[in-house]
């Protein structure tokens, strides 16, 4: 309860700020929560990425893109499912070391045909952080 009250108020506060600032004031962009899954929260920009790398996947994939909003709403259902899914596994003890990272990224650029220095460049090529990357195949895994 206090941690939710911590961010509500930090937030206002910040907001405040920025709005009392004059026009000679330097703009700063502040994150907005969209949602707050028990003690994390999913910002507006987490959304917003997550929103545009499924689109460029379904790009990819030559599938049909779902209107903005109705796209949007499912990214975020996935958000909140998966938190709550990794913080059942982060309580009941359950983590993916590096070594069973490392092999599952290996077997994957293994699958697409390339060394793991490709595979990487090829992430990279596509306007993917590797580091993202590897963090969201360990949250995969983890789930």
């Amino acid at each position: 309860m206090m941690q939710k009250m911590f961010f509500g108020v930090a937030l206002m506060l910040a907001q405040v700020a920025v709005a009392g600032a004059g026009p000679s004031a330097t703009q700063v962009e502040i994150d907005s929560i969209v949602a707050i899954v028990n003690d994390a929260v999913i910002t507006r920009s987490e959304l917003d990425n997550q929103t545009r790398t499924i689109k460029q996947q379904l790009r990819q994939q030559n599938t049909p893109i779902p209107a903005g909003d109705v796209l949007q709403k499912q990214v975020l259902e996935r958000l909140v499912t998966s938190r709550l899914q990794l913080q059942l596994a982060a309580s009941t003890g359950i983590r993916v070391d590096d070594d069973t990272l490392n092999r599952a990224i290996n077997r994957i650029a293994m699958q697409n045909k390339l060394s793991l220095t490709e595979f990487r460049a090829v992430i990279e090529k596509d306007g993917f952080s590797f580091d993202k990357f590897r963090e969201d195949i360990r949250d995969e895994i983890t789930i």
